[in-house]
């Protein structure tokens, strides 16, 4: 079986063909989206948008809710839509190539 024909037959990728890189900062932007969300899943949508508003009373806790507000939040959920398109991409490329000849 040639390379073409194996590309081009449909069903799961194959491990050799896959783009791991990809599939790692996959993972890791799903976890971000995880943090991302850790304080509404805890406290309810009002201190996601207000810190205050959740009992941040001490300095450690302005520092993770800062830390979170300009480094965590809707970054990852922006990498990984990025990263879905990436794989839209690819999966339509795959279909388009099993199609022809």
């Amino acid at each position: 079986m040639s390379t073409q024909e194996r590309e081009s037959k449909p069903g799961p990728v194959a491990e050799s063909t896959r783009i791991t890189s990809l599939d790692l900062i996959r993972g890791v932007a799903v976890l971000g989206i995880l943090l991302m969300n850790a304080v509404s899943i805890k406290f309810g949508f009002v201190p996601y948008l207000n810190i205050s508003a959740g009992g941040s009373e001490t300095w450690l806790d302005w520092t993770v809710g800062v830390f979170g507000e300009i480094f965590i939040d809707q970054k990852f959920m922006g990498l990984f839509s990025l990263l879905f398109g990436a794989g839209v991409m690819l999966f339509i490329e795959r279909a388009a190539g099993a199609r022809c000849c």
